[in-house]
């Protein structure tokens, strides 16, 4: 495509920037455009310097995409990009579907900064429930539930206003709790609470492994009940599963694997139910957070970093994915 070629078609912030630049590309303005939409696409990615041709191909296609409905649009035009540096080998990347994929999570941002939700994220303070509160745009209004109120108080600090913090127990407080989720009316909940005793099955009090059920299953398919019975639609809900402990047993962990099946046979009855439902499970690998001891012998296989699972978690409940269920490897190289 020339670098002269117009864009049409596009939504109005392009529009009013294409406008004032004469209604055509020119080399300054293909390169501002395409930084504008390709510059940092992910934390922590090297991005490709673009040419000119390349620049009005690109913002062409990132301007198809923003005018497109649904997933389908954004992977057509992203898709389109992807195509074409790879094979005119214009980009660091080796895959097209690198390309493909970032693009479509920017894509995503760029709609996410006028994106005004109410989410509630029940296991908040620390973890991947934290990383969660901290990749939300500020324009979503957020409910952070966890234990441990200081915890919430030092994550609020740190987030902003948009955050409110309530301090429950699922184990204990889980009345109190549905009474502040009707209260604040979400649109996404987002359930992470979950634990269980480490070590050998009988060497561990009973309450401990009870516990490990009411926290990781039972508090989850109890909100979950509470919120399918509400009026008015329900909101999006996102169950956290695991791909180490949901689909095969775990030494030492027998409780909290145990918990994970029954939490992934309660979201694939759910879904056989009503397929309609946005009910989802997200399962994730292994986590470099507290949570995790230091010196634990999977860390050496490689896991994976919080903050970009967490960006991850928050860009597939935004997706149109019908399937429902994200699971991603125990380790990050794997």
């Amino acid at each position: 495509m020339p670098a002269s070629s117009p864009i049409s078609g596009v939504d109005h912030d392009i529009a009013e920037h294409l406008r004032l630049a004469g209604n055509s590309y020119t080399d300054r303005d293909t390169q501002t455009i395409a930084q504008q939409f390709f510059g940092g696409v992910d934390r922590g990615e090297v991005i490709h310097s673009f040419d000119d041709d390349d620049a009005a191909f690109g913002a062409n296609a990132i301007a198809m995409t923003r005018t497109c409905d649904g997933q389908t649009g954004i992977e057509q035009g992203a898709h389109q990009v992807g195509a074409f540096l790879y094979l005119n080998r214009r980009s660091i990347f080796h895959e097209t579907n690198d390309w493909h994929l970032l693009i479509i999570a920017q894509t995503r941002r760029m709609r996410q900064s006028h994106l005004m939700e109410k989410v509630a994220i029940i296991g908040a303070s620390r973890g991947l429930g934290a990383c969660l509160v901290r990749a939300i745009p500020a324009t979503c209004e957020i409910l952070a539930v966890a234990r441990n109120r200081q915890r919430l108080e030092k994550l609020q600090q740190g987030a902003g206003a948009h955050v409110q913090i309530a301090a429950f127990d699922v184990t204990k407080d889980l009345e109190s709790l549905l009474s502040q989720l009707r209260d604040f009316q979400p649109t996404r909940v987002f359930y992470l609470s979950g634990g269980g005793p480490f070590g050998e099955f009988q060497t561990k009090a009973w309450k401990d492994h009870m516990w490990a059920f009411e926290v990781t299953f039972l508090a989850a398919a109890r909100i979950v009940h509470a919120l399918l019975n509400e009026s008015g639609k329900p909101p999006q809900v996102v169950l956290c599963g695991s791909s180490v402990a949901e689909s095969k047993g775990d030494a030492k962990a027998a409780s909290y694997a145990s918990a994970k099946h029954a939490l992934r046979g309660f979201y694939e009855s759910l879904r056989l139910e009503n397929p309609s439902l946005d009910v989802r499970l997200f399962s994730p690998g292994y986590l470099d957070t507290e949570l995790l001891p230091k010196g634990a012998e999977v860390r050496y296989k490689g896991v994976w970093n919080p903050e970009m699972v967490a960006q991850k978690l928050w860009d597939w409940s935004l997706s149109d994915d019908h399937a429902g269920h994200l699971s991603l490897s125990p380790h990050p190289n794997l």
